[in-house]
């Protein structure tokens, strides 16, 4: 949720990618970020982690698009879940 929320306040363009249930969800989530918000957010270790894990959410989004099954993803999973112990 969070960073949903800072890429609508700091990338024009996110916005425009949301799903109707995506934008009353971002409504109930509190809307655009304020400057303090913004800074919080982008002082997390993990900000940017968490960036490209809600634009592969967004991506994911699209029906009928080929994917890689879970055998596919899951030694990369391991892989970044070992490193950032």
């Amino acid at each position: 949720m969070p960073a949903k929320r800072y890429l609508v306040t700091t990338d024009p363009t996110y916005r425009a990618l949301l799903s109707p249930d995506s934008v009353r969800t971002l409504i109930e989530q509190g809307g655009d970020l304020d400057d303090a918000g913004i800074t919080e957010f982008e002082d997390h270790p993990h900000h940017l982690a968490a960036l490209a894990l809600r634009r592969a959410d967004e991506a994911a989004k699209v029906l009928g698009r080929d994917v890689p099954g879970l055998g596919f993803w899951r030694p990369i999973v391991l892989a970044i879940a070992q490193s950032s112990c």
